[in-house]
């Protein structure tokens, strides 16, 4: 045995010029005696142990080191022998070469996902939900609302009305209404309203805004509101940056906070915004509301059949409408036919010595531009906006408003702050641009306001000294 290990020892010094022989029968065992392996083995190394030691005394610690390389270094120069034999596994042996060796990294593993996203939550919900955390919710305790919340719902038929006392607290005066909105998503919250027979109110609320606390704290905590709210309508509130709040902003167009409107539940049009904030006024307009609607049939009766005041309104403007073309349209008649007349008169005097008079031009150019733009007939006068502008209160500015209307024209308007969008409809209104068919758009950043808008000042929508409104038709 001594003998085979010792030849084997001369033929790998006598090919590879290995002359330690500690050295060759290093390389011999490591490749379990195989001369082949361990002479491929041997030159693979990049500084072989033979051109740095040049002794006998070396370490034998420093080629034990190297050990385990030279075995995975035999391995793979095994491989590669057999590579020809079988390429899938000289493939796989390959990739986990690499990935022994620290110097290449792994690959980059395959990722997969849908381009568009096949749920509403998937769709709507913001990656990173909710920004900004209110100072308000650190006040509020959520697991004694869940309690409440969940005692409500348990005694809902006890019919008797006991009251506990509560400490006042700030928990207490900003938290949501729980005891009266409803909890669900947008498409539940529709099918709880159609099968209740109620309207949709719906509250928009953003957390950065302080008036969306006061109004959690005025208004909805009133007891009056609370009983309006539950016998006529569903009520639900919402967060702006959550998945159902991003998706009725961006469908309704809310862009000011908190934003307050009846909803149809069964179409999801937008019936009334209400702009109030505070507990009179709220009340008022949505008393005025549901006296026109005041259920589902009522209002049908008024899309299948118009009201009669506006349908007397309606009328009444087209038939001031034509009359006015009319009475023009007579009265240039009459005018021709006396300069006719006349014409004829001198001619007949004059022994047609004269040649005839022209007739005047802009007759006819009054009645083609009359009936060019007879859709600006307007029964309001172009100076009634001056009885809607604002009066100064001392802490405001007066604005500068340039109107730049569909027909090209421009119309410049110098009010307070204090003034309303009225103001604004009613002058483009006395121009010939019904408010109803328009809407105003302002640039940087874009706001659009239509005639739902008009109880809005100036101010609270934070108009600059200089503004251009570009009126647009719906």
């Amino acid at each position: 045995m001594a003998d085979n290990e010792g030849s084997l020892a001369a033929q790998f010094g006598s090919v590879t010029g290995c002359t330690n022989a500690v050295e060759a029968s290093q390389y011999l065992e490591m490749c379990n005696g195989n001369l082949e392996l361990a002479v491929n083995l041997y030159f693979q190394q990049l500084q072989p142990s033979s051109s740095t030691a040049t002794n006998n005394d070396e370490s034998p610690d420093v080629i034990y080191v190297s050990k385990t390389t030279g075995r995975r270094n035999a391995a793979m120069s095994h491989r590669s022998m057999c590579g020809t034999t079988n390429p899938r596994i000289n493939h796989s042996n390959n990739d986990e070469s690499m990935a022994g060796n620290s110097d290449v990294r792994e690959p980059i593993a395959p990722i997969c996902g849908p381009i568009i996203e096949q749920t509403f939550a998937q769709q709507y919900n913001r990656q990173n939900g909710r920004h900004h955390a209110s100072v308000f919710d650190t006040a509020r305790d959520f697991r004694a609302e869940a309690g409440e919340r969940m005692a409500m719902l348990q005694n809902r038929h006890n019919t008797s009305n006991s009251t506990v006392s509560k400490r006042v607290t700030l928990q207490n005066l900003f938290r949501p209404p729980v005891d009266i909105m409803f909890s669900g998503d947008w498409d539940a919250v529709r099918a709880e309203a159609q099968l209740r027979g109620h309207w949709l109110l719906v509250n928009v609320q953003d957390d950065l805004e302080f008036a969306c606390q006061t109004l959690n704290r005025d208004v909805w905590s009133n007891s009056s509101v609370k009983e309006l709210l539950q016998s006529n309508f569903v009520f639900w509130q919402v967060h702006k940056d959550s998945a159902d709040g991003n998706r009725v902003s961006n469908y309704y167009r809310t862009y000011t906070y908190p934003a307050i409107f009846i909803v149809d539940p069964r179409t999801g049009e937008q019936l009334v915004t209400i702009g109030a904030k505070d507990t009179m006024s709220f009340c008022d307009q949505v008393t005025t509301f549901l006296d026109a609607c005041p259920d589902f049939d009522a209002r049908d009766k008024q899309i299948i059949t118009p009201t009669s005041s506006n349908f007397e309104r309606l009328i009444s403007r087209e038939d001031c409408e034509y009359n006015q073309y009319v009475d023009v349209q007579n009265s240039r008649t009459a005018n021709r036919k006396r300069v006719h007349f006349s014409q004829q008169d001198e001619v007949m005097d004059d022994d047609c010595s004269n040649p005839k008079k022209p007739c005047e031009s802009n007759d006819w150019s009054d009645i083609d531009s009359i009936i060019h733009s007879g859709s600006k007939l307007t029964t309001i006068d172009r100076d009634e906006w001056l009885k809607c502008v604002g009066d100064p209160d001392g802490r405001g500015c007066r604005l500068l408003l340039s109107l730049r209307l569909p027909d090209g024209n421009r119309q410049m308007m110098e009010v307070e702050d204090t003034t309303t969008l009225k103001a604004i409809f009613v002058l483009i209104a006395g121009l010939g641009f019904y408010p109803t068919d328009h809407q105003l758009v302002l640039d940087y950043p874009k706001r659009v306001y239509t005639d739902q808008d008009h109880y809005r000042t100036l101010r609270e929508l934070n108009f600059n000294k200089r503004e251009l409104i570009h009126v647009e038709r719906q």
